[in-house]
């Protein structure tokens, strides 16, 4: 027996709970009830798109091309209309003064003018041709030296001497001079000539470095050079040399029995004499001064005797390679004398010169030179000119 329903067969029976289906439309379920249509669109080329969660999809208002060629790129040709961009072997993406996109070879002017015309170069390496000068470089690969400009040509790169001085040179070039000798000084050779470091001609000439305040003194018989020294003359006039001839000694230790029956007897050769300076190191501790230089020297010394009961004479003797210099003191009521003398000396080089001291009329040696730390006893001398 046939049968015939007459009612739509509902979802949960397997059906569709619709009893017709809208021509070209896309079916949408909604749980048990019935179904739903979405679409058609009048529009070819639209997308079903979802509307999210709990929505049903619905197809869009922009329509897209049904085919596409490889290679090559959508975009919105008109507003809801999606194309594509012919493509270009070798080409960038741009786009026109009003916007619109294409696959060129060719920048847009204002593209190029900002790459070749504005900005800077941040990172990466310049790998092309010199830069010339008219464009803000040198117009050389490399460069070594002293650099002279040369117009619109290339930068010229002149190589120097180490410690020459600098000389312009024809076209701008850039030479140096060879390194003078010390002392030397800088002389022109005349026009068209580089000069060049000579000798001072007629001029004075001195040491590299020279000591302050210390005097200057000729070096040989030319005229021309100088010499330091040790003739130190401070800025208020006080003049000092540490190479003068200059000494003072004393007898710290007495002589025994040195003098008295007319014995004369040697400041120095018995017990040896403390020096308090020895400048320039000329005198010896045996009372012996030797004198460096033909001059006129200072000559002093002052003898204690003890011990002197009877005694009528106290002579004092300074004796030089040219002459004895000879004072007596006699004729005393003393049984001590103390005895100071000094002389004006004319010494050669080399010259030298003692001091002894005598007594007598005792009528035996028992006369003592007294030494102590206190200077009693001493000898002393310095070249005065």
């Amino acid at each position: 027996m046939a049968y015939k329903r007459t009612s739509p067969m509902p979802v949960e029976e397997g059906g569709t709970a619709a009893i017709t289906l809208t021509d070209h439309a896309v079916i949408v379920g909604s749980g048990v009830g019935a179904v739903s249509f979405v679409g058609p669109v009048a529009s070819t080329g639209a997308l079903l798109a979802s509307s999210g969660v709990g929505s049903d999809p619905g197809f869009t208002t922009a329509t897209y091309p049904l085919t596409t060629t490889a290679n090559q790129i959508l975009y919105s040709s008109a507003t809801n209309t999606v194309s594509e961009i012919t493509s270009e072997n070798d080409g960038a993406l741009i786009t026109s003064a009003a916007g619109v996109p294409s696959i060129s070879s060719t920048l847009p002017s204002a593209v190029q003018g900002n790459i070749t015309s504005v900005g800077t170069i941040a990172s990466g390496t310049w790998n092309g041709t010199d830069i010339a000068v008219a464009d803000g470089g040198t117009g050389s690969s490399t460069l070594t030296g002293v650099l002279t400009g040369n117009g619109t040509s290339a930068i010229t790169a002149n190589a120097i001497t180490q410690y020459g001085v600098l000389v312009g040179g024809a076209s701008n070039a850039v030479d140096s001079t060879v390194v003078g000798t010390a002392t030397h000084v800088l002389t022109s050779n005349g026009a068209g000539m580089a000069p060049t470091f000579q000798a001072a001609a007629g001029g004075i000439t001195g040491p590299v470095s020279s000591t302050d305040n210390a005097l200057a003194r000729w070096n040989g018989t030319g005229g021309t050079a100088v010499q330091d020294s040790t003739v130190i003359v401070t800025d208020n006039g006080e003049m000092t040399n540490a190479s003068q001839p200059a000494f003072f000694a004393f007898l710290a230790t007495s002589d025994t029995n040195a003098t008295g029956n007319n014995t004369e007897f040697q400041i120095g050769s018995g017990n040896a004499l403390t020096e308090t300076f020895d400048q320039n190191s000329d005198f010896n501790t045996n009372g012996t001064f030797t004198c460096p230089v033909t001059a006129k020297v200072l000559l002093q010394m002052d003898s204690r005797l003890i011990a002197m009961t009877g005694a009528t004479v106290h002579r004092s003797t300074i004796i030089t390679s040219n002459r004895s210099y000879i004072n007596l003191l006699s004729n005393y009521p003393t049984t001590s004398s103390q005895y100071y003398y000094s002389v004006l000396a004319d010494m050669d080089a080399m010259d030298t010169a003692t001091f002894s001291v005598a007594a007598n009329g005792i009528g035996a040696d028992t006369a003592t030179l007294q030494g102590l730390g206190t200077p009693y006893t001493f000898v002393a001398g310095s070249i005065i000119c």
